[in-house]
């Protein structure tokens, strides 16, 4: 699942403004754990971001500005065993709708709509380290194997 939001009228830097989207995507895990609690047995919980810079801060043992301090301690609190990992930019499928992308070309678009084609193969990507790069070479491989749907969701005012 994608969230697109609008930057802030103040200016914030590139990595502060992935930090906030982090911070979203926290929420929103929050929000579906608690929603399908009864339903689902979720075991684990992890949050991707092609911020490398928002990947050391969520690592760091440091005191960090109260801005991004503020943001991780939130992070942590809403979902303290969450996973958090690197997503390349190109496996981005958040990127599509905030670099400008065209309504046909989303539409066409097999990375909006079905997400990167490794995520459900968890033996590709779980025993990496945060900072380590799901590679693409088995990915043209995986295509035929995924099937994907879009979907539509309505989100609660928390998240917006």
């Amino acid at each position: 699942m994608a969230k697109a939001k609008v930057t802030p009228i103040k200016p914030l830097t590139i990595p502060k403004l992935e930090l906030t989207a982090v911070m979203l995507a926290a929420r929103l895990a929050k929000y579906i754990y608690e929603a399908y609690a009864d339903e689902l047995s979720i075991e684990n919980i992890y949050l991707w971001t092609d911020s490398q810079i928002t990947l050391y801060w969520l690592s760091s043992k440091k005191l960090l500005p109260v801005y991004v301090q503020n943001r991780i301690d939130e992070i942590k609190a809403l979902v303290p065993d969450a996973g958090f990992r690197y997503v390349s930019t190109k496996d981005n499928h958040s990127d599509k709708v905030s670099r400008g992308t065209s309504h046909a070309t989303l539409i066409c678009s097999s990375l909006w709509w079905g997400g990167s084609t490794w995520l459900p193969h968890q033996n590709m990507w779980l025993d990496n380290g945060p900072f380590e790069e799901v590679g693409d070479a088995t990915t043209s491989c995986l295509l035929e194997e995924t099937l994907s749907m879009p979907a539509s969701v309505t989100l609660p005012a928390i998240l917006n």
